[in-house]
């Protein structure tokens, strides 16, 4: 079935009237700036990055209202009402705005007992032992070897669909994974979790804040998108206070 011409034009009006009913309800509505700002955000990245900043985040931006959804997929914005979404990907998604907030470097981690037992010294040492593994398919074994010019591996271990869960893994001796640096900047520093080869390589993909352009809440979803930005400038370059 094919729409009329005439179909057409009032299909786009109606869908016009509708965009300025809503933001006209949002604007004079008596729950104004308390109606839920919500965000989808990919779990690890919630748990390891976003957790330790939400504190400042609401007494930097005064955001009251925020409903965090953590879940791995690419989001029915209108149909599920999202206002946006923190995502790991190329940076293009059709229909919506996107601002990158970090490129990723990706490498090996362990922690010390792991690697006491099972020694690494060169990258072949990784072909034998278990490799824990992320069902995201822009996060795989295969991929970071293949970048390296090295054949990719056979050997196999647990498997994933959070890459907390699966760092946390890592952390309790279970294997080698492959970490986002973003992810594990923390573990890192206390030693939970350590760097056994020096190898990493640049991912095309990074996390980019990603929102409706005709969303009904666009000045909180532009604050929380400017904070998040400056928040993910290195230490020495972030800005202090509201941005």
């Amino acid at each position: 079935m094919e729409p009329l011409p005439a179909a057409v034009r009032i299909a786009s009006s109606v869908a016009a009237a509708l965009t300025l009913l809503e933001r006209s309800v949002e604007e004079v509505g008596p729950r104004n700036g308390f109606e839920p700002l919500v965000v989808s955000v990919e779990q690890g990245f919630a748990r390891r990055w976003l957790l330790p900043r939400l504190v400042r985040l609401r007494e930097e931006t005064g955001e009251r209202d925020l409903d965090l959804r953590l879940e791995n997929r690419l989001q029915d914005f209108v149909g599920e009402s999202i206002d946006a979404a923190i995502l790991y990907g190329d940076g293009v998604w059709p229909g919506l705005e996107a601002s990158s907030l970090f490129m990723v470097r990706v490498f090996p981690v362990c922690s010390a007992a792991f690697l006491q037992a099972h020694p690494l010294a060169e990258l072949t040492d990784l072909y034998n032992v278990p490799l824990l593994r992320h069902t995201h398919p822009l996060w795989s074994w295969p991929h970071w070897f293949h970048a390296l010019g090295l054949p990719p591996p056979s050997n196999r271990g647990m498997m994933f669909d959070d890459s907390s869960l699966m760092l946390d893994a890592a952390a309790e001796g279970a294997g080698v994974a492959l970490a986002r640096d973003v992810l594990v900047e923390e573990d890192l520093r206390s030693g939970r979790l350590i760097r056994p080869l020096a190898a990493e390589v640049e991912s095309p993909w990074g996390y980019f804040f990603v929102w409706r352009a005709d969303g009904p809440k666009q000045a909180r979803t532009l604050s929380l998108r400017d904070w998040l930005r400056n928040e993910a400038l290195p230490g020495g370059e972030r800005l202090s206070g509201p941005t």
